[in-house]
């Protein structure tokens, strides 16, 4: 049986539309293609309505980007961040973010076969591996110019 999804809201689509815009300019500084690969999957499957088919595509997006940035914990990583200039010092905003989107990647949608997420909650998890995709790149970035110099 075919897939009975509600039609998209003006405000879904514009988010749709904005985030495969952000993807198409990160695509041209990520390495990985597959980075690419795997969003368009889920902004398709959300398209389609499988909420749960994009989730788990876009944490599995969050939970790779997130260990291409060093350190262990979220701390970790935040601090990393920070000494290489890519979040301000206070960096607050950014250790929630990361924390919160590797926290819903990881354990809501993974790992509680009871949960399924809400059309909310998938396009959540978009924007988050969009905004992970972003720090990569930022990462990418620094590190090649510090690499140039």
């Amino acid at each position: 049986l075919g897939n009975m999804a509600a039609p998209l809201t003006k405000d879904d689509l514009e988010s749709l539309a904005a985030f495969r815009e952000q993807l198409e300019m990160l695509s041209e500084v990520l390495p990985d293609i597959n980075y690419e690969i795997n969003v368009n999957d889920a902004l398709n499957e959300y398209e389609r309505g499988a909420y749960l088919a994009s989730a788990l595509i876009s944490g599995r997006v969050i939970l790779y980007a997130l260990n291409q940035i060093r350190g262990e914990s979220a701390e970790e990583k935040v601090q990393f961040l920070r000494e290489k200039g890519i979040i301000d010092k206070g960096g607050k905003e950014v250790y929630e973010s990361i924390l919160n989107a590797d926290r819903k990647a990881r354990n809501l949608f993974s790992f509680d076969l009871s949960v399924y997420p809400s059309s909310s909650d998938a396009l959540l998890l978009l924007g988050d591996a969009i905004g992970i995709l972003e720090i990569v790149s930022n990462v990418l970035n620094a590190e090649k110019t510090s690499a140039e110099k």
